[in-house]
């Protein structure tokens, strides 16, 4: 009875040139049954003894261990059940469907999530993220309240639905200039809101022109995808527009280049050549830089610093200069194949 009652009770411990420009799993028993070869002399009835045994074996053989009803049991709801793990985006994407229903300044529009999340790091993209629904104000009837006027936050909306069926075979985005408001003022007005929530950079991105070359040579596509492909040596500059930010930096993702230099341009200039490793300034000063190399698929950092001038390749410096740097000067690159701007940062002041 003792050997039955402890088989039967589981355990508690289982389981540049110039540019002038702008459980463990269980051990089995040692002990394997043994058949019994029965001589002459045994007699035909087994002993209690034996019946006890072999109660023990057919219990091994038709009762699983704890362990192993466990594993069956784990094994069978990994198949079943869905992994706790699943990728956060799809949230996020169905998330983006949501129809949220707003209140601006006493009128009443409904707009997709994803909409307002254009801004991916602007205020108005985090207030209505989906993470902050219980602490934003609503009024009476549930609806999302936005403390704007109603017919200058409608131009945001409608220019961020214009960005939602955008395509690139269609003309570009023009963003709201004076001409669409009703008084200088009320412009100003819509420039302080777009400001306040952050959208400058998705309402008025900045838009890369030539500054040198033949256009026929170059193929261009503006915001949001800032692309460029030159056939031949081409210089192109980045210019803000519909406000007086200056850029602060900007993020080049390199493809296949047989020349490329990059740097800011106006009344003067500093340019970094990734290929010869020089930093060209204008009047014809020029210093070293140090060993580059330029890969397809490199990304290149260039900004100004309270110092000076900073380009980085991959996370790492590879130049930098100290002076004060002018306001004034803009995004500028020369180059011949094809790189695309995958940020710019605007300035404060």
């Amino acid at each position: 009875m003792d050997i039955k009652s402890k088989d039967e009770t589981p355990s508690s411990t289982e389981p540049a040139e110039g540019m002038n420009i702008q459980s463990e799993e269980e051990i089995p028993p040692s002990t394997e049954p043994v058949e019994r070869v029965k001589t002459e002399s045994e007699d035909e009835t087994p002993s209690s003894t034996e019946q006890a045994e072999e109660m023990e074996i057919k219990s091994r053989d038709e009762t699983p261990s704890s362990t192993e009803a466990a594993e069956e049991m784990e094994i069978k709801s990994g198949d079943e059940m869905p992994s706790s793990t699943a990728p956060a985006e799809d949230e996020d994407n169905n998330r983006g469907n949501d129809v949220l229903y707003l209140n601006v300044g006493g009128t009443v529009v409904n707009v997709l999530r994803r909409t307002l999340c254009r801004g991916g790091r602007s205020l108005l993209a985090s207030q209505f993220s989906g993470k902050q629904d219980e602490t934003l104000i609503k009024d009476r009837d549930g609806n999302f309240f936005i403390n704007q006027p109603f017919e200058l936050f409608s131009i945001l909306l409608r220019h961020l639905w214009a960005r939602d069926s955008w395509s690139p075979r269609a003309a570009p985005i023009v963003p709201p200039a004076l001409e669409d408001f009703a008084a200088k003022r009320d412009y100003h007005t819509f420039l302080n809101m777009v400001e306040y929530f952050e959208m400058t950079p998705v309402v008025y991105p900045t838009r890369i022109l030539i500054h040198k070359g033949n256009p026929e040579s170059s193929q261009i596509e503006q915001y949001p995808r800032c692309s460029v492909t030159a056939s031949k040596l081409t210089t192109f500059v980045m210019q803000s527009q519909g406000h007086g930010r200056s850029i602060q930096s900007f993020r080049i993702k390199v493809g296949k280049v047989d020349d490329l230099r990059v740097g800011w341009a106006g009344d003067e200039f500093i340019i970094l050549d990734f290929m010869k490793h020089k930093l060209h300034m204008r009047g014809g000063a020029i210093v070293d830089a140090r060993p580059i190399e330029l890969q397809d698929g490199s990304t290149i950092l260039c900004e100004r610093t309270p110092k000076g001038f900073q380009w980085e390749l991959d996370g790492e410096i590879v130049s930098q200069y100290q002076t004060l740097p002018a306001s004034t000067l803009i995004p500028a690159f020369k180059g011949k194949g094809s790189w695309h701007i995958t940020d710019v940062v605007l300035a404060y002041s």
